[in-house]
């Protein structure tokens, strides 16, 4: 059997002959691997978040929020507000944090689709709303952000799409990109918040990537 790692986890491929895992593979495993953290958080992995930009935010968009189980790494929304009354959509909603801010910052006139390939996160992420009294405002969508072609005519454009810590995780990263563009309305924001890859110069002079 093939074993790979992702996420951190090592991982046997349900193809015993492929020398690498196929893109199935890599789905299942971030499912699997969500699927765990979902029940099973990591409480480390939120004690940075108030230098994530969560600290510049009013204090009362984050009332009982419980950042112990964040798997993000930013906060989009710091960076953009939504119109009172406005659309937003989560790409990657993971346990709902930002899914319940963008809630409170559009009111409750406003709406949220909050989107995550994992059933179990969505299953958190509503619970994470219903605590917080937004359930009301909130759609959520189990769906593939970078599968255009089943994902991008689930829900109707935004004006906000926001997404924290995914787009990584995506096998496809131009189609990702594709889609929250498509799903962000003319004159719209898209704010993304992410980790990457980029050249850094080494002591000989040559290029490596971090």
């Amino acid at each position: 059997r093939s074993v790979y790692t992702y996420c951190g986890k090592t991982t046997e491929s349900a193809h015993p002959w492929t020398m690498a895992p196929t893109e199935a593979d890599l789905r299942a495993g971030v499912r699997r691997n969500y699927t765990e953290y979902a029940s099973h958080p990591d409480p480390g992995c939120g004690k940075g978040y108030a230098s994530w930009g969560y600290a510049d935010l009013d204090a009362t968009l984050l009332d009982n929020l419980d950042f112990g189980g964040a798997s993000g790494g930013g906060c989009p929304l710091s960076a953009i507000s939504p119109p009172l009354g406005g659309s937003v959509i989560d790409l990657g909603c993971g346990p709902g944090i930002d899914a319940v801010i963008a809630a409170r910052m559009v009111g409750a006139e406003g709406h949220v689709t909050a989107v995550d390939m994992t059933p179990a996160m969505l299953d958190v992420a509503r619970s994470t709303a219903d605590t917080c009294g937004v359930a009301g405002r909130v759609t959520f969508v189990d769906g593939v952000i970078d599968s255009p072609q089943t994902f991008a005519s689930l829900v109707e454009p935004a004006d906000v799409v926001v997404s924290n810590g995914v787009f990584n995780l995506c096998l496809d990263k131009a189609a990702a990109f594709d889609v929250a563009y498509q799903l962000t309305k003319p004159g719209g924001v898209f704010a993304l918040a992410d980790v990457c890859r980029e050249p850094i110069a080494t002591t000989e002079g040559s290029q490596a990537t971090r």
